[in-house]
């Protein structure tokens, strides 16, 4: 596995402080803390990654404040996260067997049933005391 780069971070007030008294510096230091995580994914994912940051990147260009970009970053991250999770709860019903609700998808028709038992666990003194 590769190794990111020999940054490292500071504590959040030195950060803070670097953002307050050299804002240039401290946008360097980002983008080059970006731009080495994203050289070090796979590289099949650099594409997408590099997409999403020029999109945030617009985002923060375009917002009056850093409290707008902020909440509009954190708006878009809320989606895609919603999205997933939608997308796995329809997938969800699939793999157990049962039909996709947004798609005409079926199982395969030599699927093997699954099945569970839970048994139950005696409880030893430690369990009890702990």
């Amino acid at each position: 596995m590769r190794q990111h780069c020999s940054i490292k971070l500071s504590d959040h007030d030195r950060l803070s402080q670097l953002a307050r008294e050299d804002p240039v510096a401290f946008e360097n230091l980002r983008n080059e803390l970006i731009t080495d995580f994203i050289d070090h994914q796979p590289e099949k994912f650099h594409h997408r990654l590099r997409g999403l940051q020029f999109r945030v990147d617009g985002i923060r260009r375009l917002s009056r404040t850093p409290l707008a970009a902020l909440l509009k970053i954190q708006t878009l991250m809320w989606d895609r996260f919603l999205t997933l999770n939608q997308e796995l709860r329809s997938f969800v019903p699939f793999v157990q067997g049962g039909a996709v609700t947004n798609e005409e998808i079926a199982p395969p028709k030599n699927r093997p049933s699954c099945s569970c038992q839970l048994i139950e666990m005696p409880r030893t003194r430690a369990s009890r005391e702990g």
